[in-house]
């Protein structure tokens, strides 16, 4: 009974025909797969402030960070009760 099982091939897939649609969705994977690499991690960056904004350098420079941004009075550490 064995000997009439199919093997199948070694990527473990089934033998089918492939598709256009099959190579798209491939092709469309890889495309997200590679700018989450690029990125350097999955999903959105909260933060979008530059790094250099926190050093001393950025904060002599006046450079805005959420914390410091007065438009936004409930994260500004003087912000006018």
């Amino acid at each position: 009974m064995a000997e009439e099982q199919k093997k199948q091939p070694e990527s473990g897939r089934r033998p089918t025909e492939a598709s256009s649609t099959d190579d798209a969705a491939s092709k469309k994977v890889q495309e997200l797969v590679n700018a989450e690499t690029d990125q350097g991690f999955s999903g959105v960056e909260v933060d979008q402030t530059p790094n250099s904004a926190y050093t001393v350098g950025g904060v002599i420079a006046g450079e805005e960070t959420p914390e410091t941004d007065r438009s936004f009075p409930g994260l500004s550490k003087d912000r006018k009760e």
